[in-house]
C-alpha cells in the first residue's frame, strides 16, 4: 500500500522557504532535543515587534501542505509574449502532473512538471518553475 504524502518533505520544504512567503506554509518541523526534527505540527506563530508581521518560531522549519502548495499556484499565467496560459491538473491512474495551456493557440505543455506518484511532488516541482520562470 503507497503512502500518501500530506506536506513537503524536509529538502521540499528548505527550498520552498527561500521562495514562498513563510506565512503561507500551514505546517512546521520542529527541532527537539539537540536541535534534531523529529516530528511536524501546526506552525506557532507570533508577532514580530520588528515588522510587526507573523513569523514562525526560530527553530521550526515551515512545510507546506497539498491545500497550501495549490493556494500558491496561480490559475493562470502570462506566456514570453503575453499569452495567457490556464493551469491544468492531470491525474493518469495513480500519477499526477501540473500543466499550463494557452488560451489562445491551444498548445498545451507549455509549462508542465512530471508525472508524480503524489500531488504534493507536482505541486512542488510547478511552484519551482513557476519561481524559475518568474511567473509566481
Amino acid at each position: 500500500m503507497t503512502t500518501i504524502k500530506a506536506y513537503t518533505d524536509l529538502e521540499q520544504s528548505k527550498k520552498l522557504a527561500e521562495i514562498l512567503p513563510l506565512e503561507s506554509a500551514d505546517m512546521c518541523y520542529r527541532y527537539y532535543s539537540g536541535g534534531m526534527i523529529t516530528g511536524y505540527g501546526d506552525c506557532i506563530l507570533a508577532k514580530s515587534f520588528i515588522t510587526g508581521r507573523n513569523v514562525i518560531r526560530e527553530n521550526d522549519l515551515p512545510c507546506w501542505s497539498l491545500s497550501a502548495l495549490l493556494e500558491e499556484i496561480p490559475d493562470a499565467v502570462a506566456n514570453i509574449v503575453g499569452e495567457n496560459l490556464k493551469l491544468h491538473i492531470d491525474k493518469d491512474g495513480i500519477q499526477y502532473s501540473l500543466f499550463y495551456e494557452n488560451a489562445y493557440t491551444g498548445d498545451m505543455f507549455e509549462i508542465e512538471t512530471e508525472l508524480y506518484d503524489n500531488f504534493v511532488d507536482a505541486c512542488y516541482e510547478m511552484i519551482i518553475k513557476l519561481h524559475e520562470l518568474k511567473m509566481l
